[in-house]
């Protein structure tokens, strides 16, 4: 473990060029050029490298993950507060890959949505709108005449909701 630290900067971008192009990749939907995403990804990559400590028993990569993802996260956020044209992606809030969640809602993106009765008609068209339409958080709150925010909460709940049924049905 302690020759990740002996690694010049150089030798360390080579060693983990794929894991920090693979992160910066889950954040391609964001409108920030991927290269800007990777770039962050690096100087998270080397700030990991300055504050890693192997005595405390985690591995190298595992520990650079936060350090590359933290970067990421704060150029998205700064570009967000600056107004670019930056598209938040839930996947920096939950984690969306939920396999069934997933399946589910692409097999039914031809057809109506078969979302829980007692959800409410305003989750109903901000869920069919995001997954069915593939319409950004963005579009749909001008759709919707609502917030950004709004919508990503109105998203959430539906989502929270969703699953929620799913997990009643396969009980059942």
């Amino acid at each position: 473990m302690n020759d990740m630290i002996e690694l010049s900067d150089s030798e360390m971008i080579e060693k983990y060029k794929k894991l920090v192009t693979k992160i910066a990749y889950q954040y391609a939907n964001t409108g920030i050029p991927v290269e800007d995403l990777i770039q962050e990804g690096m100087i998270g990559l080397l700030e990991a490298k300055k504050r890693f400590d192997p005595d405390k028993g985690a591995s190298f990569s595992t520990y650079s993950v936060f350090w590359i993802k933290n970067r990421i996260l704060t150029l998205i956020n700064d570009e967000l507060k600056l107004g670019r044209n930056v598209e938040y992606s839930d996947d920096m809030n939950q984690d969306l890959s939920n396999p069934v969640e997933k399946e589910y809602l692409h097999s039914q993106q031809k057809q109506n949505l078969d979302l829980p009765e007692d959800m409410p008609e305003l989750e109903k068209k901000v869920i069919y709108l995001s997954f069915v339409e593939k319409k950004s958080l963005t579009d749909i709150a001008l759709l919707l005449n609502l917030s950004r925010e709004k919508v990503r909460q109105l998203k959430s709940k539906g989502m929270r909701r969703y699953k929620k049924d799913i997990l009643n049905e396969e009980n059942d």
